[in-house]
């Protein structure tokens, strides 16, 4: 039986994205969003320039904004601030980083990651209280992840709050496009992130030939899913998850209580700790629907291939951390 009849799908098995059955709310705010981000959003907003705040407002403001700025409104707002597409991401990183939870070290980091297609992506880092810090989604894995999900096959360019850490160098490094990535900051001249990251550990040298963000689905196939949207969203991120180095494929979709659903992948890494596991992919994509972990009823993690490792433990207690009504519902997938 079909479950979620209002559903915001990503549709990342079938590259596509939209909005599935779901009617927007009224008004120009988000729909489902907190009423402090909404004030958080319209704060921000009221620090760029007077010509481009009705467009941003129209934009961040607007039903279903979920980090995602398209092509058109990019250009929109770089002819509203007169900047360049590299200086509008720049610009936008602030609202970015309004949507970060940061209740450990309370530092807010924002990214906006500039897609091939020449879409822009909000990132932003998530920390979970009680949980290991290593768990943390950095800012940059956030806007990949929104990126990749939302049919994006590289990236040109990412704006950063701040100078990206090692570690998510090391992340972007994995990209399909790393080699021409250019990393964008504040008061500083555009870098490549192979500048910042000389004599760089990559793919090439554990022998794999892929990359984050290449195009590649695996055959999975999951019977509950036929008939369950949740289901459904986590095995086709599980699909389009990328683990060349294990084979174990991991998808995790969220369903908040309104029907809306959100789903991230796994996106292993050469270096394997910068790896980013399927829950925190999911919550990354699901914080920028504005809605709060409180309000998750389901919780959906399909894998394939298990038995190198598990995402089910890690998945279990994130989720735990976040929202202790939720019973993570695990599957196994199998190869068609």
């Amino acid at each position: 039986m079909f479950r979620t009849p209002c559903v915001t799908m990503l549709l990342v098995g079938a590259m596509l994205t939209g909005n599935v059955g779901c009617k927007a709310a009224a008004g120009t705010q988000p729909a489902g969003a907190s009423e402090n981000l909404l004030k958080d959003l319209e704060a921000a907003i009221e620090t760029y320039p007077e010509a481009a705040r009705p467009v941003l407002r129209r934009i961040v403001l607007a039903p279903g904004f979920a980090g995602v700025v398209s092509r058109a409104q990019a250009l929109e707002v770089g002819a509203a601030l007169s900047t360049s597409p590299r200086d509008t991401a720049l610009a936008l990183v602030n609202l970015a980083r309004v949507y970060a939870r940061t209740p450990i070290s309370h530092y807010n980091v924002g990214a906006v990651a500039i897609g091939s297609s020449g879409a822009m992506y909000f990132g932003c880092n998530l920390e979970f209280l009680g949980q290991p810090l290593s768990n943390s989604v950095h800012g940059e894995q956030s806007a990949v992840m929104n990126a990749w999900v939302h049919g994006e096959t590289g990236l040109d360019s990412i704006a950063i709050t701040a100078a990206p850490c090692g570690y998510c160098r090391q992340f972007l490094n994995e990209l399909a496009t790393a080699a021409n990535l250019v990393v964008l900051l504040q008061d500083s001249q555009p870098v490549k992130l192979l500048d910042l990251l000389p004599k760089a550990f990559g793919p090439s040298d554990l022998g794999v030939k892929g990359a984050l963000m290449s195009p590649s689905l695996q055959p999975l196939t999951l019977a509950p899913a036929a008939g369950d949207a949740t289901i459904a969203a986590a095995l086709a991120g599980a699909s389009a998850s990328y683990s060349p180095y294990t084979l174990s494929y991991a998808g995790v979709s969220i369903e908040s209580a309104d029907g809306v659903v959100a789903a991230g992948r796994y996106a292993e890494n050469a270096a394997y700790s910068p790896s980013m596991s399927p829950m925190q992919a999911a919550l990354a994509i699901y914080n920028f629907t504005g809605r709060s972990f409180d309000d998750i009823r389901r919780a959906v993690l399909v894998q394939a291939n298990v038995g190198t490792i598990s995402q089910e433990d890690a998945s279990r207690l994130v989720l735990r951390s976040i929202n202790g009504r939720v019973s993570l519902e695990s599957y196994l997938a199998t190869r068609q």
